[in-house]
């Protein structure tokens, strides 16, 4: 008889539960995260599964209310890309239970150690990054504030990124000092997070700083990468002043919000790329070379320049502050040319941005220059040479010989001395690759000319004097 009751309690049970339990994904003292498919749904056809959903359940107080503001703002017709779509959201204060779809894709941190941690790959998926993390914190008024962004919270699928795990997630309060949850991963949660301020948008600033270094070293950052300023992060030098402005221990040396991270964080790639054209091989330091995998150590290598773009001020080159607001309109500083960060590590200062910023006006003034620079030297140099092309068929009283041995060459300096005076930046961005195109390219090719000018010169000099 009692085998007969506890057959019908357990019917009772799943009668009541329209999903069924495939699998747990994880569990903690606050949340229990299941993969779930409905009861109802139909046997799946061939090789593709049926409908799936995560389901979890939160207990304790202070914790998922993020769930209930994006399950209202679907509710209200608003899509919210950064995250999975809830499907239901059920409860109160103190016990929550949500059911949301079931992202394809592989998370952040199978895809880094699948395929190999890299410059390369930093751009392809941190950019989706940090527009995902910024339509939280746009799209919601006060911000919604993750507080736990990692790697095995990031869900890459197709072009975007998915954020998941809003258990401990928050929005931003204008009256409170301090969170009331101090939950978060250590490597990738901000000082603030751990009791000593409220968190903000800089919060997840400071915690995409640290994704960023996970995809550029294949590793999180430990506290001592922290501490000494990334060390061992080569060859980018503009990228790492980056990783230190968002991994900044006071969040108002921070970038001020996402967008300003991601803008800052483009043109760092760009510039460090071009920087590679004057700094073909960097030294390396042979103690702690084998720190970083080899697939960021070969990519490293092709990248490396400077800041070029316009940017606003910040508190440590002496610019407007950034507002301590976490939605606010003040920008964060972002990075010209002028980086300490050139030089050896031990010289490096951690925060402070060189103090010259170029806008893109100057930036178009300068490409303009640069253009009619060319022309100037192109014309003078053209002339320089046909000047001498011509003297070769005017008379002389030396041989015909000595003539026709420096004139010539005297037109190839010409030549020669145009070339290496030529603002050559277009050459360089179409054909990174090729040293001739640098300044100091453009002195080898000066020197060679007058290496052979000189060498016709004394030949036809001596063969002169011998006859």
């Amino acid at each position: 008889m009692a085998t007969d009751e506890l057959s019908e309690l357990i019917s009772a049970l799943d009668a009541s539960d329209p999903y069924r339990v495939v699998k747990l994904l994880g569990e903690s003292s606050i949340e229990r995260t299941e993969l779930v498919v409905p009861h109802n749904a139909g046997a799946s056809s061939g090789d593709r599964p049926g409908p799936r959903f995560v389901r979890k359940r939160i207990t304790g107080a202070g914790v998922g209310a993020a769930y209930l503001r994006l399950y209202a703002a679907q509710l209200a017709g608003h899509s919210v890309d950064a995250a999975p779509c809830i499907v239901s959201c059920a409860g109160d204060a103190d016990a929550l239970t949500v059911v949301s779809e079931y992202v394809e894709g592989d998370t952040l941190k199978d895809t880094v150690e699948a395929k190999g941690a890299s410059v390369e790959l930093a751009r392809t998926l941190f950019p989706a990054i940090c527009d995902a993390v910024a339509q939280l914190h746009e799209q919601f008024d006060p911000p919604l504030i993750h507080r736990d962004l990692k790697p095995e919270n990031i869900i890459i699928e197709s072009d975007r990124a998915v954020i998941i795990d809003f258990t401990i997630a928050r929005a931003y309060r204008d009256d409170v000092s301090t969170d009331t949850v101090t939950f978060g991963t250590r490597a990738y949660a901000p000082p603030e997070q751990f009791g000593y301020a409220q968190t903000t948008v800089r919060s997840d600033v400071y915690a995409l700083g640290a994704l960023l270094y996970f995809c550029l070293m294949g590793k999180n950052p430990d506290p001592e990468a922290l501490s000494q300023g990334f060390p061992q992060v080569k060859d980018v030098p503009h990228l790492k002043s980056v990783l230190k402005c968002a991994c900044a221990f006071d969040p108002d040396r921070r970038y001020a919000n996402v967008r300003a991270l991601k803008s800052a964080f483009m043109r760092a790639a760009d510039d460090d790329a071009r920087r590679s054209v004057f700094v073909p091989r960097l030294r390396r330091d042979a103690s702690s070379a084998d720190d970083a995998p080899s697939a960021y150590r070969e990519s490293a290598s092709a990248f490396g320049s400077s800041f070029g773009s316009s940017s606003t001020g910040s508190p440590a080159s002496g610019g407007p502050s950034p507002t301590s607001a976490p939605g606010g309109s003040a920008q964060a500083p972002t990075y010209g040319y002028g980086y300490s960060a050139l030089g050896d590590d031990a010289g490096e200062n951690p925060l402070a941005p060189g103090p010259y910023r170029r806008s893109p006006g100057t930036d178009i003034a300068l490409r303009v220059l640069g253009i009619v620079w060319n022309i100037c030297l192109v014309i003078g140099g053209a002339i320089g040479a046909a000047a001498c092309i011509a003297n070769l068929f005017m008379p002389h009283p030396e041989p015909f010989a000595f003539s026709a041995a420096s004139y010539p060459s005297l037109a190839l300096v010409c030549v020669a001395l145009t070339f290496a005076l030529m603002d050559k930046r277009r050459l360089r961005a179409r054909h990174p690759g090729n040293r001739w195109l640098t300044f100091v390219g453009g002195l080898k090719v000066l020197a060679i000319a007058i290496g052979i000018a000189i060498a016709a010169i004394v030949i036809a000099a001596s063969a002169t004097m011998a006859s």
